[in-house]
């Protein structure tokens, strides 16, 4: 089966990382004909406001800026991205809590709750069922958990919340599903809660240029720190399954 058949927009790096050859792809082949199929539906035209963060991933706005008219796009000020990127209000986390919450589901439906299974399932699951589990995930994302994510940003109240998580994502179903392991069975929701967001502060993309220095301090010491949280993850549930879906 080809990568064209698979539910998400795929492309892949050799390192795992994004980077701007990625997002450029993305653009041409996934962003620009979605939305003029959007607007072709819904018998409406424009001009379309792209808003990304700025990192190094992203290539020089000139150059995204060329790919169609119909598109312009615009990057966000650094250092806040994390205050008005509306993706940071929730839907990160509620795209990826899902994710984990459908990998655990995977995990109880096909297999028996030893330490020996959990293993097996770990080193059994593919690319393609990853790709298939994101997928759900992202369909399964509350349009009030979107919603709100802009209503955040923009300083109004968010819509339908009660106080509580509005991502879809609940705590307490998932340790339930956690103590269903054996070798999770003291498993609490303070875990869970650090489970769901071990990944946080992960930038997603590699922080030197493409020719990169292959040895470089810089490297060796972002290497550790990350290898150092997804312990931190694995440690946290004592389990043992792909925790950073964000290089899926």
């Amino acid at each position: 089966m080809g990568v064209k058949s698979l539910p998400v927009a795929y492309g892949h790096q050799k390192k795992a990382w994004m980077n701007f050859h990625l997002v450029e792809d993305w653009m041409k082949k996934a962003f620009v004909p979605e939305v003029k199929r959007y607007q072709e539906a819904i018998g409406k035209t424009g001009k379309v406001l792209l808003l990304i963060d700025n990192t190094s991933a992203h290539p020089v706005i000139d150059l995204l800026n060329s790919v169609d008219k119909l598109v312009t796009i615009k990057l966000f000020p650094p250092n806040v991205i994390s205050l008005i990127q509306p993706m940071n209000q929730g839907v990160i986390r509620s795209f990826k809590g899902l994710y984990r919450k459908n990998l655990l589901r995977e995990l109880l439906m096909k297999y028996d709750n030893t330490a020996e299974s959990v293993t097996a399932f770990y080193k059994r699951i593919s690319l393609r069922d990853c790709c298939y589990m994101a997928a759900a995930s992202w369909e399964s994302v509350k349009q009030t958990t979107l919603r709100n994510s802009w209503n955040r940003v923009l300083g109004k109240s968010a819509s339908g919340a009660d106080g509580g998580r509005d991502d879809g994502v609940e705590i307490e179903e998932i340790t339930r599903m956690l103590r269903i392991i054996s070798i999770c069975g003291e498993c609490e929701n303070s875990e869970v809660e650090r489970w769901l967001g071990c990944d946080s502060e992960d930038q997603n993309f590699q922080m030197m240029n493409d020719e990169g220095i292959i040895e470089s301090p810089t490297r060796r010491k972002t290497k550790k720190s990350r290898e150092r949280r997804k312990q931190g993850c694995r440690l946290s549930l004592r389990i043992m399954l792909p925790f950073n879906t964000s290089k899926m």
